[in-house]
């Protein structure tokens, strides 16, 4: 159904923007 396309891309999406934090995290030190 939807809901797993859904899922799978907000958890897709959750896991770049982590990513993305980390990177902006490591790069201001």
């Amino acid at each position: 159904g939807w809901h797993k396309r859904v899922l799978l891309h907000t958890l897709g999406t959750s896991e770049a923007v982590s990513r993305v934090v980390e990177l902006i995290r490591f790069d201001g030190r």
